[in-house]
């Protein structure tokens, strides 16, 4: 069975959200939790702007990167997974 979709049945922040990969995220803040664990459970709980910031900035550099290969990738993604193109073009 095949799925018809169309872009404009993509709303724009979901179709940023599905490109930017939410799921590959928690690869990625994982360890810069536990990190952060081990060490406040030592010194205690500082600097906890700090952690933010960098759960943030990994999540944001995360979806960036993304972004970027579905940009760099449109005309292989085209070939291989034709339902993909639409939400770029959403």
């Amino acid at each position: 069975m095949t799925n018809h979709r169309s872009a404009s049945s993509f709303r724009p922040w979901l179709a940023c959200l599905k490109i930017g990969k939410v799921t590959f995220w928690f690869i990625w803040i994982t360890p810069i939790i536990f990190g952060y664990l081990a060490s406040a459970n030592i010194a205690g709980p500082r600097h906890i702007g700090w952690f933010v910031y960098a759960i943030l900035g990994t999540c944001f550099l995360e979806a960036i990167n993304c972004m970027h290969n579905e940009l760099v990738d449109q005309a292989e993604d085209r070939a291989n997974q034709p339902n993909r193109a639409l939400l770029l073009e959403a």
